[in-house]
């Protein structure tokens, strides 16, 4: 009987892009092909169920006359994710192809099937060694009761690896790059597992030889984290004001900052100031000629909640995600300096780091 063949698929998912990348195939002699404008996921395979299987044995023994059937094309499978996220995406068996070792022809004809785009029904005499079966359908046409036309098979020779071919089409829809697109839907896995069991070698007897083929599926959807940019500032330049009191100089600087990347609601990024002058936690600036500093404090304000939390020198500060792109914040550095101090200018160079914090609590 036909081995069952198993088929391990992985695919990432780049929200930024809205493409699907990474495709990994295993388990068996499948190619996987990404079409990536239809986000439609192809494979193809060899019929290696039917490899070292002699044809003249399908049931009952001794009935050499068999051909290629199809009882149905279309099939689904259920992925699932966290929170019990899931998608169920439509899949189809395209074509297929099956080289019969041939004794003599046969002479029942071919079955056209039920919305079938193509059965193959060529003639063949004694002296052909081949009998080229197919059945052809297309994409999201449930091609059923079809079959090729019926020949004697040679009780000599086995199927290889090269008799014959399968091309499926999954998410022929498109529904899974419309998921995954949606904000809602959480980063993470979403696997799932089905038998396509659609196909087989039938004798006019009645016997079958019945093909299984598993497609376990994992699908990543991956968080993304880009860079920074600062929408009000073409220049990168903070908005800056400035005051001499009677108690000293205050200052403040204000920068909006987009933390750009595809998060999930709830994400946790890790925040960095480093202080080229800091020392210990304390961010600082220095004179340009001279050894004084002036320290300053730096808050970060989420524009969409209007919650802040403080910033230290080289010190990871936990902020929450609350947009799935684009993370709008203000960055505001506030100072104030005693009189006396020396005049001239004072600055420091910070570097910000945003690291994704994947601790749970």
């Amino acid at each position: 009987m036909p081995v069952p063949i198993t088929y391990n698929i992985s695919i990432d998912y780049d929200p930024i892009t809205n493409r699907l990348e990474n495709d990994r195939i295993s388990g068996g002699n499948g190619e996987l092909f990404l079409y990536h404008a239809e986000g439609l996921i192809v494979v193809r395979n060899k019929k290696e169920a039917y490899n070292g299987i002699i044809a003249a044995f399908a049931n009952p023994p001794g009935d050499r006359f068999i051909r290629l059937s199809r009882r149905h094309s279309n099939f689904n499978i259920q992925l699932k994710g966290t929170a019990n996220q899931s998608i169920t995406i439509k899949n189809t068996l395209i074509d297929s192809f099956m080289n019969i070792p041939v004794a003599f022809n046969g002479t029942q004809s071919e079955m056209p099937g039920i919305d079938c785009r193509d059965v193959g029904a060529p003639s063949h005499g004694n002296n052909q060694p081949l009998y080229n079966a197919y059945i052809r359908n297309n994409a999201g046409s449930d091609c059923r009761g079809a079959s090729s036309r019926t020949v004697s098979s040679s009780d000599r020779e086995r199927f290889n690896l090269n008799s014959g071919a399968m091309i499926f089409s999954f998410d022929y829809d498109d529904a899974l790059l419309t998921f995954l697109a949606r904000p809602t839907t959480i980063s993470g896995d979403y696997t799932g597992t089905v038998v396509f069991d659609g196909e087989s070698i039938t004798s006019r007897g009645g016997g079958s030889f019945q093909e299984q083929y598993t497609f376990n599926f994992k699908i990543t959807k991956k968080r993304s984290l880009l860079n920074f940019s600062f929408p009000n500032s073409a220049s990168k330049t903070a908005d800056f004001t400035h005051q001499n009191t009677s108690q000293g100089h205050i200052g403040q600087a204000r920068l909006n900052v987009d933390i750009n990347g595809a998060f999930d609601l709830g994400d946790k990024l890790n925040l960095t100031l480093i202080s080229t002058n800091g020392e210990t936690n304390q961010l600082r600036m220095k004179h340009q000629t001279t050894n004084n500093y002036i320290n300053y404090s730096a808050r970060f304000v989420d524009l969409q909640l209007g919650d802040s939390v403080n910033l230290q020198h080289n010190i990871a500060t936990l902020i929450r995600i609350t947009k799935h792109a684009n993370f709008s914040g203000l960055l505001t550095f506030n100072y104030q300096a005693p009189l006396g101090i020396p005049t001239g200018n004072y600055s420091d160079t910070v570097i910000i780091i945003a690291a994704f914090d994947i601790s749970t609590d």
